[in-house]
């Protein structure tokens, strides 16, 4: 790995999709979140950035995940060295979920960090408003 995306943050994002039991959610949150018990799992590995949870606002029931690695070697190097016990741990939270895929590696295209379009309600420091309707007035 270059310094240089050392220095940018990470390169690599791996995107989780989860349909978690209704009554296992709570679990499942403390278990997936950044800090939880896959988070802590991971955070020796070098390479690894960190994860950030997410729950569907419509679908309560689903969640994604996305775990932040250098690259897609350190990634595959650490979950190989440690195969036995990322087992044992996806195993024990099985019972959490109903669904569980990856929907894939992605990587950042034109930056590693999320930043205001200038001229929007965010970059101003207001509120976010709702998108204006895009309906014909009638004359």
């Amino acid at each position: 790995m270059s310094r240089r995306r050392a220095a940018r943050g990470a390169a690599l994002r791996i995107l989780w999709e989860y349909r978690v039991r209704p009554d296992h959610r709570a679990d499942f949150e403390l278990h997936y979140r950044p800090g939880g018990t896959w988070g802590e799992f991971f955070r020796p590995g070098r390479g690894y950035r960190g994860t950030i949870l997410l729950r569907d606002r419509d679908d309560t029931g689903r969640y994604m995940t996305l775990d932040l690695w250098d690259d897609l070697e350190s990634y595959r190097a650490f979950s190989s060295a440690h195969a036995d016990e990322y087992k044992r741990i996806d195993r024990m939270f099985e019972a959490l979920t109903l669904e569980e895929r990856c929907l894939g590696y992605f990587e950042t295209i034109g930056g590693d960090s999320v930043t205001a379009i200038p001229g929007s309600s965010r970059a101003r420091g207001g509120r976010r408003r709702s998108a204006p309707s895009r309906r014909k007035k009638r004359s």
